[in-house]
């Protein structure tokens, strides 16, 4: 989750922007902060996909985001993008 929060940040208007959570940037981050990193590209991706969702969700007993932090999120991950 540290991982992921370091992609979120407020603006002046005290609104979340989690535009940066579902990047290049935050993936290669986040695959270097975990142990496994010898799995295939497509195996990370998807394990990064579905962490975010499961965090985002509170599944597995993970601390879920903050609302106003998972609306923002959501309203990225709805978009359709590639890296």
């Amino acid at each position: 989750m540290t991982v992921f929060r370091a992609f979120l940040s407020v603006n002046a208007a005290r609104e979340v922007d989690a535009s940066r959570i579902h990047s290049k940037e935050c993936f290669d981050e986040w695959v270097a902060s975990r142990n496994d990193q010898t799995s295939s590209a497509d195996k990370l991706r998807k394990t990064f996909q579905r962490t975010l969702t499961a965090t985002l969700s509170g599944s597995d007993g993970r601390v879920p985001f903050a609302p106003e932090e998972e609306v923002a999120i959501l309203q990225v991950l709805r978009e359709k993008r590639v890296w």
